[in-house]
């Protein structure tokens, strides 16, 4: 006795091939691709600029400029108002009686010279005491006529004027000429006397 078994099912034809499950979508990486290289960028670039920073050397401050002089250049001082003419001839008076001092202590220190021995006379320069006593006569007449110059009033009358004026200036050249032992002395003296005359008779 034969068994019935039942038939095996027949399988579909054509057989069909399983289906694969449905593909995923690829997910998006470069956004972060995108971000982790502007990071490593950010970090790339700060460390550079800390590296510069430190190797550069701190710049000097920079230095305020220097404040500006300025030089004024002082003027000669006002010229004094004149005095009345009675006060101004007073006091070049008075001016002329202080350098006639010190004329006179010249001819006391040239006195040493014998008298007719001019200061030209080569004994007078080989002989230790009687040149010091023509140098120093020298020096008093040049003190004479600066303290003189230096006291004339502003305001003296024309004539007492003048003839202060002319006598500082035969005072200096009597006290060159002795300085220098120059011949010229003899011409010198009597210009001063005459001119110290003068003042003897404007300055009673």
């Amino acid at each position: 006795m034969s068994s019935i078994a039942p038939h095996p099912a027949h399988p579909t034809w054509p057989p069909q091939p399983p289906y694969p499950p449905a593909p995923q979508k690829p997910r998006r990486r470069w956004p972060a691709i995108a971000a982790a290289a502007a990071a490593g960028a950010l970090i790339g670039g700060l460390a550079t600029t800390l590296i510069t920073i430190a190797a550069t050397p701190p710049s000097a401050p920079s230095a305020m400029p220097a404040p500006s002089t300025v030089t004024e250049t002082a003027g000669p001082p006002p010229a004094p108002a004149p005095l009345p003419a009675v006060q101004a001839d007073a006091q070049t008076c008075h001016a002329w009686g202080t350098a006639d001092k010190l004329v006179t202590a010249a001819s006391v220190a040239q006195g040493v010279i014998p008298e007719g021995t001019a200061i030209t006379d080569p004994a007078v320069q080989n002989n230790p005491v009687w040149k010091a006593g023509v140098l120093r006569a020298s020096d008093l007449y040049a003190q004479a006529a600066e303290t003189f110059e230096a006291q004339i009033a502003v305001g003296t009358t024309p004539m007492l004027a003048q003839v202060a004026d002319t006598t500082v200036s035969s005072l200096r050249t009597v006290a060159e000429a002795y300085k220098a032992f120059d011949p010229i002395s003899g011409n010198s003296i009597p210009v001063f006397q005459a001119n110290q005359n003068a003042l003897d008779w404007l300055c009673p």
